[in-house]
């Protein structure tokens, strides 16, 4: 019901990070697959800082396909500095990812909190839905910038626990308005923020 309720938040969505990691499909063509653990390795490292970053294969990465990027990882190369318009503060056990929707001037932040009471029996996945015990995500906030030439017009908060979007209230942190802090809402599995500009 919850993607049904918000499907212009899915469909034709994009992905949206301003950093990217190169999968190492050129090695693993030529048999080299060790790259791929150091791919792996490093997809988590990111992952776990909370850095925002889209993948695409080390094959396809044309000029072009790169234009956009702020900060290129590479399982063989320097490790850059993160794109800073995003900087979130989370649990570890929080992942985020960024799309924009098809249509209209948004951004939607994605958080999945993978915190949960374990099974009792080791190495269990538990007997199904009933045994999963997440445990809520609190303390999740980040610092926005808001791109030149725009204002943010409101920001939402989607959980599967509410039927309605929650307007979030921005706290600013700069003269001009263009660096602003959001603080999101406690959830237990899923969240979205919605970033509406004009």
């Amino acid at each position: 019901q919850f993607i049904r309720r918000n499907a212009p938040i899915y469909k034709g969505n994009q992905p949206a990070a301003e950093s990217v990691l190169l999968f190492p499909r050129k090695a693993v063509h030529a048999g080299t697959v060790a790259n791929v653990q150091k791919f792996l390795k490093l997809g988590d490292s990111l992952l776990d800082r909370h850095i925002l970053f889209d993948v695409i294969p080390d094959d396809l990465n044309t000029a072009e396909a790169l234009a956009n990027y702020k900060a290129v990882y590479r399982v063989d190369g320097i490790t850059p500095a993160a794109s800073s318009r995003f900087k979130i503060t989370a649990p570890k056990t929080v992942r985020a990812s960024l799309s924009h929707p098809a249509k209209g001037d948004k951004l939607h932040l994605h958080f999945v909190n993978y915190n949960r009471t374990e099974p009792a029996k080791p190495k269990s996945a538990g007997g199904g839905i009933h045994d999963e015990k997440p445990i809520a995500a609190k303390k999740v906030q980040f610092v926005f910038t808001i791109p030149d030439g725009k204002s943010l017009k409101s920001v939402r908060f989607f959980t599967p626990e509410r039927d309605k979007p929650l307007e979030l209230l921005p706290r600013i942190l700069d003269t001009n308005g263009q660096r602003v802090e959001i603080s999101v809402l406690e959830f237990l599995v899923y969240a979205v923020v919605e970033l509406e500009f004009e």
